[in-house]
């Protein structure tokens, strides 16, 4: 009998040393390979994109899964090259006038600090103290020296970033294109990766995740084009130049909640400074006036059947997103959190508590 416990008791270690290790496996694998995996979830989000359309022309017209599939890839390449050849080369046009305007516009703001002592001061803190004249000198006659060398390094560091960008780029549209074609393989693989008893709970939990990022991701991108169309209306009435690049600008930062907005008028906050300081202060006024619209009526409405993340648990995932994997961490960090807050309130607090949740995409509770 005591034989018998023993070797219970050994099996039962073992399997707490094969889940520990285990763990310590996923975890190296998310540290060392974050990266991959935030560029898989990239692909499946921009799938679940393909897929809402799709969705539509099958249940709605009644189209074969393929022609629907094409039919979307059709429209898609078509919006974008409509508005590459549209508003793409004004976009780009106003982007690199800012980026011009940018070195005199800090002249205006370092010339307008000194002229006052707490502008001084401010600058010395910048600063740190600034640095010792003939250090200097000498540290810029060490750089004049070696301008070419650094020139070159520079030109090779730039290629090399593309390069990954654009390597990066085509691994999320290619594994995008895949999933949506057939969606349902990858589907049956992934539950097959659970014990039998449990692949039917699995199986459920895929598809509400699947629900959960396509309501997220239509809302959010609703959200980035109509607080873009407000932004640019408004520019254009307040005579703030570039206003087509800043829009764009904001609607792009819309993606990331919360932090986003206040990052995505940054730029605008600087223009209209250079404009005075009556531009400034009704610039002001037209962020609080799109940010009340968005919150208490564009939010509600769009994201109504969406995940309803806490803010605090939204500022956590931006901030901890981008403590980890850097600015594709920022990016993804809200859409990956709002997978983990479903799986919990499925898997935890329904089927482990047996407290009824409310998951997106539902009438009734779970």
């Amino acid at each position: 009998m005591a034989g018998t416990n023993g070797q219970v008791d050994t099996k039962r270690a073992l399997g707490w040393l094969g889940l520990i290790l285990l763990g310590l496996v996923l975890l190296a694998i998310v540290w060392f390979g974050g990266k991959v995996l935030l560029l898989a979830f990239a692909g499946i989000l921009f799938a679940v994109v393909l897929r809402a359309p799709m969705g539509v022309l099958e249940r709605r017209l009644g189209f074969p899964h393929r022609l629907a599939y094409a039919t979307v890839l059709v429209l898609l390449v078509g919006v974008l090259v409509g508005f590459g050849f549209l508003v793409g080369p004004r976009v780009a046009e106003q982007a690199a006038e800012f980026s011009d305007r940018v070195p005199g516009l800090v002249e205006n703001a370092q010339s307008y600090l000194e002229q006052r002592q707490w502008g001084r001061w401010l600058m010395g803190r910048i600063d740190g103290g600034g640095a010792g004249g003939e250090g200097g000198a000498g540290n810029a006659a060490a750089q004049g020296s070696g301008s070419a060398s650094q020139v070159a390094s520079s030109i090779g560091g730039a290629l090399r970033r593309i390069t990954i960008t654009l390597t990066d780029f085509a691994f999320v549209v290619v594994l995008a294109l895949f999933l949506a074609l057939n969606p349902d393989l990858y589907r049956r693989g992934l539950v097959r990766l659970f014990p039998a008893g449990a692949q039917q709970r699995a199986g459920e939990t895929v598809d509400e995740l699947g629900r959960t990022l396509q309501a997220w991701l239509v809302g959010q991108l609703a959200l980035m084009l109509l607080t873009g169309v407000l932004t640019g209306i408004g520019l254009v009435i307040l005579g703030i130049p570039l206003a087509l690049a800043l829009a764009f600008f904001v609607g792009l930062m819309e993606f990331v909640p919360l932090i986003g907005p206040i990052v995505g008028f940054i730029p605008i906050v600087i223009m209209a400074a250079s404009q005075g300081a009556s531009s400034l202060l009704w610039v002001a006024v037209l962020y609080v006036v799109i940010q009340q619209i968005e919150g208490n009526v564009l939010t509600p409405l769009i994201q109504q059947r969406a995940v309803d993340l806490p803010p605090g648990l939204t500022i956590g995932a931006v901030f901890l997103g981008g403590a980890l994997f850097g600015p594709l961490g920022v990016i993804l960090g809200t859409p990956l959190m709002a997978v983990l807050f479903v799986t919990v309130k499925m898997l935890y607090v329904h089927d482990v508590l047996g407290q009824t949740v409310e998951v997106p995409g539902k009438e009734e509770p779970a």
